[in-house]
């Protein structure tokens, strides 16, 4: 699942790289050495994060938009490569190198969002109508 900035400004943080667990948690891992976003939760633990699926070639527009609260949480080696598993295969030697340990909690750590309000949109469009210079 991809998470992008909701772009609302201050008054919200940005994140990406989410994954759920179970129905209830959400995770998010945090790379606090290149990214900003664990710094703008710590400051700011409102967060708006939106999900879109997007094929322009067939029209589809699926939109799930979140608000709630997030906190920086401990690292625990062994949930983060349970949940890359979950995603990647249990296979860790096909792996991308990003997504292998050791895991250094001064460097990565969790992101715990808790969905205040969830809101689920199709805002499809009949493709066949528009051609591409007309939708861009």
């Amino acid at each position: 699942m991809m998470i992008t900035d909701c772009g609302c400004g201050d008054n919200f943080s940005g994140l990406s790289h989410s994954f759920t667990h179970g129905n209830r948690r959400r995770q998010i891992l945090a790379d606090m050495e290149t990214k900003s976003y664990p710094v703008r939760v710590e400051h700011n633990p409102r967060t708006a994060i939106a999900i879109v699926d997007f094929d322009p070639a067939t029209g589809l527009v699926q939109h799930v938009g979140m608000r709630g609260a997030a906190t920086l949480e401990g690292l625990d080696e062994q949930r983060v490569e349970r949940l890359l598993g979950k995603y990647l295969g249990d296979d860790q030697t096909g792996w991308d190198e990003r997504f292998t340990g050791p895991w250094d909690e001064t460097r990565w750590r969790f992101i715990r969002f808790e969905p205040d309000t969830v809101v689920a949109r199709d805002q499809s469009y009949d493709s066949d109508t528009l051609d591409c210079e007309e939708r861009f």
